[in-house]
């Protein structure tokens, strides 16, 4: 391996790992939401949501590494960074790259998961919103109201 690759490759390790990590916490959450959605329990969606929120806020600081590692890549391969992948890169490092490559396809094992919970979670929440929506059209029409100009419904504490 170059210089330059010895200190790039640690780095890209490490980021990569703490984005597994990252996933890994959301992934866990997105289970706690579905969860809770599914036994209807308010409290513990609110938690889980807020929650959430706070994984998210992390999210920056690791998008601002990424970008520095790939502009640094860009710098000893002279390939734009936004053509970059992991793929790309591992492909590149070839055989000392192997590390990152494994940890690249827990990656992507990570991301297809979150993306099939979240699914699952945005699918229940609207299952929920769409019951919420019958309930209050059924209240109000019994109540010799019209629901044709209804209003969109406020969280009062927000």
């Amino acid at each position: 391996m170059s210089q330059p690759i010895d200190g790039l490759l640690p780095r890209t390790v490490a980021w990569v790992q703490e984005e597994i990590g990252a996933q890994r916490r959301l992934l866990e959450n997105l289970m706690l939401q579905q969860s809770a959605l599914e036994a209807a329990d308010l409290d513990s969606l609110d938690e889980a949501v807020s929650a959430a929120r706070a994984l998210r806020s992390g999210a920056g600081a690791r998008d601002a590494r990424r970008r520095m590692l790939l502009k640094d890549f860009q710098r000893l391969w002279g390939v734009s960074a936004k053509s970059m992948t992991l793929s790309s890169i591992c492909a590149r490092l070839g055989g000392s790259g192997r590390r990152l490559k494994i940890l690249r396809d827990e990656l992507q094992e990570l991301l297809r998961d979150v993306a099939r919970s979240g699914q699952r979670v945005r699918t229940l929440a609207r299952y929920h919103q769409g019951v919420i929506r019958e309930v209050v059209d059924e209240v109000v029409t019994n109540e010799g109201g019209s629901t044709e100009r209804r209003g969109t419904l406020l969280n009062a504490e927000a």
